[in-house]
């Protein structure tokens, strides 16, 4: 049977898996979100959300709950759900309180909670326009994009993150990939501005800015100078009302967590060392500018590198989705993307379970397959697999 006559019927599959997901999962992060709209949308708090928080007194229930540093990441990372809810902001506000406050005993004996799929619709929307966009990685190959799509359709990775958790991870992997769309079209001025509003959720675009940079100046000088208008321009505007809170500098802009892709690397001497990342970075950069590798092989290694030589995250692995699956239809090396997937949900699962099976409201069983004692040799082989798809780039 032809996919094209299939996908349609998977689609709906797909769809109707994402709400069922959506509906009866609930991760306690997504209350970040929530609590953000809330200041935003209600109060008027646009460029103030983040010292609320730190301005209540000691025995606010929200002080108590979250602390001064629940918002962690750039102001985008708020913003693009705030604008989801918007439309549902009245008739949501009572649920939102009630599981910013007591998410616990609110979702307690239920099996699903309708509600859940509006508060995850950002995320859900933005995977469903990778899923659009995907087979315009392979414009002359109608098969490949429709395969890709039937992929990320059943992905256990966009599942997890976008319907599961509710992360904004799923808006960088969608920026990377327009980015990566655009790469490919020789057009990087848009490029380098999809990376650029990747960062203003989360900082890992930053490290790939100077490969774009570098691809303007081998082009011309008018490229090079468009480039770094777009990469520095949107996040400086962006940033710049939040520059005089005290909250915003210390858990978003400078917080601990920004520096997490560095803390694996060579000491050279007690107290210094090299990480890793800078060192595949500028690995990278040389073998770019002297054509030994192309741009986005550059790219890719890089972002691989920013994931691997750091402790896991299960949910940034959707950040690299979008190269994996260009490189293993490139190199028609359908096992890569296979295993990968297995050795995620490997370690994922080596995690306590409120990253996986309890997050299933109706499930609360608190369980970790590291109970099993040679559970954790595969956990080390598979991160050492996923460590090794550095390879594929070259």
């Amino acid at each position: 049977m032809k996919l094209k006559k299939i996908f349609p019927f998977l689609l709906v599959i797909g769809i109707i898996l994402r709400l069922f997901v959506s509906a009866t999962t609930f991760h306690p992060d997504l209350r970040a979100y929530l609590l953000a709209e809330n200041l935003i949308v209600n109060h008027g708090e646009v460029f103030s959300f983040y010292d609320h928080v730190s301005k209540l007194s000691a025995d606010n229930p929200l002080k108590l709950i979250f602390g001064d540093d629940i918002f962690i990441y750039q102001p985008l990372a708020y913003f693009i759900p705030s604008f989801f809810y918007l439309p549902f902001s009245k008739v949501l506000s009572p649920v939102i309180g009630d599981l910013i406050l007591n998410s616990n005993n609110f979702l307690q004996g239920k099996f699903f909670y309708l509600p859940l799929i509006i508060l995850k619709l950002p995320f859900l929307i933005f995977d469903l326009l990778i899923i659009f966009f995907l087979p315009r990685l392979f414009p002359k190959d109608k098969r490949k994009g429709r395969l890709a799509q039937i992929f990320w359709l059943f992905n256990p990775v966009s599942l997890l993150v976008a319907s599961g958790m509710g992360q904004s991870d799923i808006f960088i992997a969608f920026f990377l990939l327009i980015s990566l769309i655009f790469l490919l079209k020789k057009k990087t001025t848009l490029a380098t501005l999809f990376v650029s509003l990747s960062a203003l959720i989360k900082p890992i675009g930053l490290i790939l800015i100077p490969f774009y940079l570098l691809a303007g100046l081998k082009k011309d000088k008018k490229t090079f100078f468009a480039n770094i208008t777009v990469a520095v321009a949107p996040f400086i505007v962006v940033i710049l009302p939040f520059l005089s809170s005290p909250a915003y500098k210390n858990y978003a802009l400078l917080a601990q967590h920004a520096g997490k892709s560095i803390y694996a690397g060579i000491s050279i001497a007690s107290g210094h060392v090299i990480p890793y990342l800078f060192i595949a970075l500028c690995v990278s950069l040389i073998l770019y500018y002297y054509k030994k590798i192309d741009l986005i092989t550059a790219i890719s290694f890089t972002l691989l590198s920013s994931l691997f030589f750091t402790h896991f995250h299960p949910q940034w692995f959707i950040w690299i989705m979008p190269f994996l699956i260009y490189f293993t239809f490139k190199k028609k090396r359908w096992e890569l993307l296979i295993f990968s997937v297995i050795a995620w949900l490997i370690i994922l699962f080596s995690f306590e379970s409120s990253l996986h099976l309890n997050l299933f409201i109706f499930n609360q069983i608190g369980f970790s397959f590291l109970k099993i004692p040679f559970f954790e040799n595969f956990v080390l082989i598979s991160r050492a697999f996923l460590l090794s798809l550095l390879t594929i780039c070259f």
